[in-house]
């Protein structure tokens, strides 16, 4: 039997959810829930030595409802009430043993710390985001592995034509970057603490500074269309168009990204949009290095 002082989540407090748990458990164990959620009379709770005539099919009542909230998002307190379910008929019969399983493998843990968590969980944001990050670094990581690999066997020819690069334009747009990732952070920082309008300048400026990134690139570009380079002019420029270019096309979606969760700026967008962003930072800190620097 459920005391006066149980907690319903053991690990987290439910708060304002704690509340409305203990009316839906009041329902569940007063009978008036159904198979689709309806009001229904039923019978009255059996007393404690009555356990396995009534019990098992309240609960599959309940539980069979409240998944279908589950499957809709419903939030961690409802999966607590159904741990408080379960703990509530205190037998071990068949029925309530598959109830249980299934609400642990449907996330009954994660909601209430029965079960070990994935560090996957742990991330912010989507975990779509992140299977497309981990794309895109392997992508770079394998174009930069094929331009050092070819760099061994023209070492010389690398270094001159890597001379002809605007190394002060690049270094100022590493800075460009790095700053615009502080602010995609700020404002991720900003709205979780409910300040929205700065967290949308910091947005802003961020996407601002993206632009002047693709600007000093473009006048780099720019001169060596001038100096009539172009990608077949040496093996080095094959990969400093292909790698660059593709970074600025990614820089380009970035800044897009970050004016669309300025508008719509929930929380989870934001931090979608800041590790896309950060992503863009890491190739470029990646980058710089390896193609202006690296002799």
């Amino acid at each position: 039997m459920i005391g006066p002082n149980v907690r319903f989540c053991s690990n987290q407090p439910c708060n304002a959810g704690e509340l409305l748990a203990k009316a839906i458990v009041a329902k569940i164990t007063s009978g008036v829930v159904g198979n689709s959620g309806s009001t229904t009379p039923s019978a009255p709770m059996p007393s404690a030595t009555q356990p396995s005539a009534f019990q098992p099919t309240r609960l599959n009542n309940a539980a069979r409802g409240t998944r279908a909230g589950l499957e809709k998002g419903a939030d961690r307190f409802i999966v607590c009430v159904l741990r408080i379910g379960i703990l509530y008929t205190n037998t071990s019969n068949t029925a309530v043993g598959k109830i249980a399983d299934e609400l642990v493998m449907y996330g009954l843990g994660k909601c209430c710390g029965m079960t070990e968590t994935s560090v996957l969980d742990e991330l912010p944001g989507e975990l779509l985001m992140w299977i497309l990050i981990a794309s895109e670094l392997l992508v770079f990581g394998a174009g930069l592995i094929v331009f050092l690999s070819v760099r061994i066997t023209d070492p010389a020819g690398f270094a001159d034509a890597q001379d002809a690069l605007d190394r002060t334009g690049a270094g100022i747009n590493t800075i460009v970057l790095i700053t615009s990732g502080f602010l995609a952070a700020l404002a991720l920082r900003l709205r979780r603490t409910g300040a929205r309008t700065p967290a949308r300048l910091a947005l802003v400026g961020a996407a601002l500074l993206g632009v002047l990134f693709l600007w000093i690139k473009g006048a780099e570009l720019a001169s060596h269309a001038a100096h009539g380079i172009v990608w077949d002019t040496h093996a080095f420029f094959n990969f400093y168009f292909m790698l660059t270019g593709f970074h600025a096309a990614h820089v380009a979606a970035g800044v897009l990204l970050l004016l669309l969760v300025a508008w719509r700026d929930h929380v989870n967008n934001i931090e979608d949009a800041s590790a896309f962003w950060h992503m863009v930072d890491l190739i470029w800190v990646l980058l710089f290095p390896v193609i202006y620097l690296l002799q």
